[in-house]
Order: C-alpha cells, then sequence, then structure tokens
C-alpha cells in the first residue's frame, strides 16, 4: 500500500461504475482525465476523472459574489473559505488483483472513506498498454457530458506523465475503431490530439 502523504482524496460516495472523492486540500486536485487509484489490501481499483467540482458544502448559506479578488477574500472574510469543498467523480475502467488488471467493473465497488491518489508513471505505462479500457469508458457514454472532451483530456495526461510516445498508437487505433462508422468524427478528434 502507498504512504498516506501520496493520496489527495476520500471516497464519500461509491458504486461498481463510479466514485466520488472528496480532496483534503481544496487547492490539490487532480486533472480532469487523469487515471486515479485507490487501493484495497493488495487490490486496486482504477477510475479516470470525469467530472471535478468546487462548491460550498454549508446548506445555510449558499455562495455569493463580493466583487473581491481571492486575496481579499481570505483577509476580509476567511470564514468562507471553511465551507468551500473539491470534489470529483471518477468512473471505474477497472481493477488490479494478484499482480494482474481486468479492463471491467470489480465485483463489489470500493468501500467508503478509502483513500484515492493519482496513479504513477509505472502504473500509467501497465494500464494503458492495453486497448480494453477504452471500451469500458466508451460504455459509460452516457455519464460523460463529452466524450471525446474527456478522452482527450486522457491523452494529455499520458503526456504529463511522459507515457504518450508508448500507447498513443494503440489509443488511436482503438478509438479509430470504436468510431470506424464516422469518419469526420476520427479526423476532427485526430487533429485535436496534433
Amino acid at each position: 500500500m502507498s504512504s498516506k502523504s501520496s493520496f489527495l482524496a476520500e471516497v464519500i460516495e461509491s458504486s461498481l461504475t463510479r466514485f466520488k472523492s472528496q480532496c483534503w486540500d481544496r487547492d490539490e486536485v487532480p486533472f480532469f482525465g487523469s487515471l486515479m487509484v485507490s487501493e484495497k489490501g493488495a487490490s486496486k481499483i482504477f477510475g479516470i476523472v470525469q467530472s471535478i467540482m468546487i462548491l460550498s458544502d454549508d446548506p445555510s448559506r449558499h455562495i455569493a459574489a463580493y466583487k473581491k479578488t481571492e486575496a481579499e477574500l481570505l483577509r476580509d472574510q476567511p470564514q468562507i473559505f471553511a465551507f468551500i469543498k473539491t470534489f470529483f467523480y471518477s468512473l471505474v475502467v477497472g481493477y488490479e488483483e494478484n499482480n494482474r488488471i481486468f479492463y471491467t467493473f470489480s465485483s463489489q465497488p470500493l468501500a467508503l472513506h478509502n483513500f484515492v491518489r493519482e496513479a504513477t508513471r509505472e502504473e500509467y505505462k501497465m494500464f494503458f498498454k492495453k486497448h480494453e479500457y477504452l471500451h469500458v469508458l466508451c460504455g459509460q457514454a452516457s455519464l460523460i457530458d463529452s466524450i471525446d472532451e474527456l478522452l482527450l483530456a486522457v491523452v494529455q495526461n499520458f503526456k504529463r506523465n511522459d507515457v504518450f510516445e508508448e500507447v498513443i498508437d494503440l489509443f488511436v487505433d482503438q478509438y479509430s475503431l470504436l468510431n470506424s462508422g464516422d469518419y469526420r468524427r476520427v479526423k476532427y478528434f485526430l487533429e485535436r490530439i496534433e
């Protein structure tokens, strides 16, 4: 198991298909489309960040505009920041058990209060070296505002984690196969990757 310092959030809602996490620090937020990991014993659940929300969790107060910068608000009204929380949803795209990755949902959802961290470079390489995650992700398209925007963010995270060259050809091949009836969509998507 990873050290507690590598984790940045905690699971507060969970199902077989996705999990909602609350960031421990409202400013330490994963990137949209990044690969997240939650560990339970010797197994890991992998999810891709699908959405990120910053909101106040005080039900008695609504957010209001003050016409002040963040620095001015911190100086004049620091109490409002105590209620601001950052949450993100991750779509489950696979799990690891006995050092083997399965590109499907786990048989049980993550436990509440499990810790969540960003995947390491080695986990990126290992997880994305096969294409099956795309099938799992595209199968959840109804939960995603824009599947292509999410996939472009996944590609950006390949670059951030220095695995782009190793996994992009497989990604492009599978994306093209999944959308083979829509030449214009594939062409436009590939232009945006470049």
